[in-house]
C-alpha cells in the first residue's frame, strides 16, 4: 500500500551579477613656467617645472557570484507492507437438541384381598359366626 507525499529539497546555485569598481590611480604631471633665461634659443634654460599628480578614475565592472537557494516539491513515494491473510475454510459443527427418553422407576401399588372382613375363604379368624 502506498502513498505519495511531498517533500521540499532545496540546492544552492550561484547567480552572476557585475559590479562597478572604481580605482584611483595618480599620474604625475609636469608643466615648465616661466621664460627662457638669455634667449629665445635656449628656452629651456632657467625655466622651473612645476610637476603635480593627478588623481585618475578607471572603472570596471567586475563579475560577483551570490549564492542563491532554490527549492522544489520533490514527490516521495510511502510503502508500507500490508501483512496478507490466509483464509482456509475450517468445518463448523452444528449442533441441535434431540429429545431423549429417559426411564425412571415408578413405585407401583401393589393391592391384596378385597374389602372389609377378610378374605371371602372362609380362613380362619374371628368373626364369622352366625346365630
Amino acid at each position: 500500500q502506498c502513498s505519495t507525499s511531498y517533500e521540499q529539497q532545496c540546492s544552492t546555485g550561484y547567480e552572476t551579477s557585475y559590479q562597478e569598481k572604481c580605482s584611483t590611480t595618480y599620474k604625475q604631471v609636469c608643466t615648465s613656467s616661466g621664460h627662457g633665461g638669455y634667449g629665445k634659443r635656449n628656452a629651456g634654460y632657467g625655466a622651473q617645472q612645476k610637476c603635480s599628480k593627478v588623481p585618475q578614475q578607471s572603472c570596471s565592472s567586475v563579475p560577483v557570484q551570490k549564492p542563491v537557494q532554490k527549492c522544489s516539491q520533490v514527490p516521495k513515494e510511502n510503502c508500507q507492507q500490508v501483512p496478507k491473510q490466509n483464509c482456509n475454510s475450517v468445518p463448523r459443527q452444528s449442533c441441535t437438541s434431540v429429545p431423549v427418553q429417559t426411564p425412571t422407576k415408578v413405585a407401583k401399588q401393589v393391592c391384596s384381598g378385597g374389602g372389609s372382613g377378610g378374605s371371602g375363604r372362609g380362613g380362619s379368624g374371628r368373626g364369622g359366626y352366625h346365630g
